[in-house]
């Protein structure tokens, strides 16, 4: 119960509780996702320029350039959907402490204009799965 500014702080709370943890272990991990991706490009372009600079070595196998520069896309779009959901997450945290005191018509509209923005631009940027590595 209670007035549409009490039950808005309420829903908003529950939001934040629940995406908090969230983002905890995003931080935690983040350092693990981004260096991993990071080693993973780097080992990459390592294969791809080892003939270059290894004195003697013979030219590298296009199969193994091929895999390498698919190592280097996997990492990259890895590091961005995870840059990305970490974003996403905090101006949904942020939004929401914004709108806390919003009248219901305002917070009505902001949610309607939400589920709009969602359909246009579709959602598959945070469903996605992300690819191990």
């Amino acid at each position: 119960g209670g007035t549409f500014p009490e039950r808005l702080a309420e829903h908003v709370q529950r939001r934040q509780d629940d995406i908090t943890p969230l983002l905890r272990g995003a931080a935690e991990s983040g350092g693990d996702v981004l260096g991993d991706t990071r080693k993973a490009s780097k080992l990459a372009f390592d294969v791809l320029k080892y003939d270059i600079y290894t004195k003697g070595a013979p030219k590298t196998p296009e199969a193994a350039k091929e895999v390498a520069n698919e190592l280097v896309d996997a990492a990259s779009a890895t590091r961005r959907r995870f840059l990305s959901f970490v974003a996403k997450s905090a101006e949904a945290v942020a939004r929401d402490s914004a709108g806390k005191h919003d009248s219901a018509s305002t917070a009505t509209a902001r949610a309607k204009l939400a589920a709009m923005e969602a359909r246009w631009s579709g959602s598959a940027g945070l469903t996605e799965s992300v690819i191990n590595l």
